[in-house]
């Protein structure tokens, strides 16, 4: 990433704009190419600083220094002063009313010094339209644990711990008015972004979109898995492709994205039904990446950057197979990637649930035990709270030697394990086939649920063949690893 002496930051938000800022920040450009900084100064044009009355307004950095109620004919002394010079220009400072004492910081204006930002932390400090520097403040991990870590009961517990409420005049608690709409009839759920600029005084969405967009989308994505909207699943999966591709462009490029309908015939290559599809493709001028990479883009927690969570595009993957589609990547390092993406084609919504999830719940004898075998802990952890919330007990190791002792060991007692989720590879160890078979030749009415984030390996295809009894890809919901269990043969193990 370019590296840049100073950053000016000029608010563009409506109040600034209405006051000339457009015009100031096209006489900024000029006059720092005129002296020839292009190299060495940013101009970012950033939301509303929330000094509406005070604009146009330009903070420089790393000094913090803040200009108020500047003009386009400002500008060539405001270059010369601070960037050339060294001197920040006085004049321009905030002059407090009351003593008329000029303030050179945003954080020594009496106005500013006592407030603590929350919903607009992002204020004034970033590109609004720049995807990386929000995600460098932090942007989007809270969805990433969301979608990849959390149910939808879960999510909303846990806004309702907080007492987020909506910031209009009604103050209605968020939680409620997300587990109503999560609860309630009907085909579709949307989830709908609320402009409101109709009360004076109160605060301001506007402020929001204009100066910190990507946090109104990811609040948006959070609330449709809570409400289990599709719509919003399905903008997350597009979010963190075109997050993906833009991060792959650390020096800038395009993102080219078409959709076109095709017809897929009973052979065809992705193992869909024959029908109409939409394609969507998803194409970056990036840095592409080797061929040893693509085979693991879509595994759950794998990462080729050093703060990356590897979980966008595992979800992206476990969104678009739990709606009938399929997602593949082609790329060549230095010639970009591109994304396609396949989703059945329909005439009318098609009918879904409740939203409530079924859970399987503890049999007459009492509650069920499982066993849990995964290499990553926060897997294991994330599991056995779903599987504990359905009223098993969940017993959990790393690998496939470890649950084969564990699962003899409790055999022949009062508590055996009633089925075994397993990973599917284990790097460095005992993975789930070979443990199946050790745990078969005890047991071959042994009920075993093989698990993987690799779903198009033909062993959860083809499950029955290698001594499993279910198969389920990661990363699952409570409701899908639910199901899988319910839907158990009952011959597939005998009673206990």
């Amino acid at each position: 990433m370019k590296v840049f002496r100073s950053h000016m930051l000029i608010c563009g938000g409506t109040g600034c704009h209405a006051s000339g800022s457009i015009d100031v920040r096209k006489a900024l450009v000029a006059e720092i190419a005129k002296r020839g900084l292009v190299d060495e100064i940013k101009v970012v044009e950033t939301g509303c600083n929330g000094f509406c009355a005070q604009g146009p307004i330009i903070v420089v950095y790393p000094e913090g220094i803040i200009y108020m109620m500047v003009q386009s004919n400002d500008i060539p002394e405001l270059v010369e002063e601070h960037l050339i010079k060294g001197r920040p220009l006085a004049r321009l400072f905030y002059k407090e009313p009351a003593t008329e004492e000029k303030i050179p910081t945003m954080q020594e204006i009496p106005f500013f010094a006592l407030q603590e930002l929350r919903v607009l932390r992002n204020r004034g400090l970033i590109d609004p339209e720049n995807i990386d520097e929000y995600i460098a403040r932090d942007g989007y991990s809270g969805m990433a644990k969301a979608l990849t870590e959390m149910t939808p009961d879960q999510i909303i517990d846990e806004v309702e711990k907080s007492g987020l409420r909506g910031r209009g005049g009604g103050g209605f608690a968020t939680a409620r008015k997300w587990r109503t709409t999560r609860n309630a009839p009907g085909a579709v759920r949307y989830v709908i972004c609320n402009g409101d600029e109709g009360d004076p005084g109160a605060f301001m969405d506007r402020s929001v979109m204009e100066g910190d967009p990507h946090s109104v989308i990811e609040g948006m994505a959070i609330a449709a898995r809570a409400i289990e909207a599709d719509e919003g699943q399905l903008n997350q999966v597009f979010s963190n492709i075109v997050i993906n591709a833009a991060q792959a462009m650390p020096g800038g490029g395009t993102i080219s994205i078409s959709a076109e309908s095709v017809a897929l015939d009973s052979a065809n290559a992705f193992s869909l039904p024959a029908g109409g599809y939409v394609r969507i493709t998803f194409a970056d001028t990036g840095c592409g990446m080797p061929e040893d990479v693509q085979k693991r883009i879509f595994d759950p927690y794998f990462t080729t950057k050093a703060k990356g969570s590897g979980l966008g595009l595992a979800s992206a993957y476990s969104i678009i197979a739990r709606h009938g589609g399929h997602i593949s990547v082609r790329s060549h390092p230095g010639q970009g990637s591109t994304f396609d993406i396949l989703l059945p084609a329909i005439t009318q919504p098609a009918p879904r649930s409740t939203g409530i999830d079924t859970p399987v719940r503890a049999v007459s004898q009492g509650p069920k035990s499982l066993l849990v075998m995964d290499d990553e802990e926060i897997i294991r952890e994330v599991a056995s709270n779903m599987l504990v919330e359905l009223g098993y007990r969940v017993q959990t190791c790393a690998g496939g030697d470890e649950a084969y002792a564990l699962y003899k060991a409790a055999r022949d007692t009062k508590d055996p394990f009633w089925a075994v989720i397993m990973d599917l590879t284990i790097p460095g160890g005992m993975g789930g086939i070979e443990a199946a078979q050790l745990i078969l030749s005890i047991d071959p009415q042994a009920c075993l649920i093989v698990s993987s984030g690799y779903s198009n390996d033909p062993v959860m295809s083809e499950y029955r063949a290698y001594g499993f009894s279910g198969a389920v890809a990661k990363p699952y919901s409570i409701s899908e690893i639910s199901t899988v269990l319910a839907g158990l043969h009952p011959n597939s193990r005998t009673s206990r």
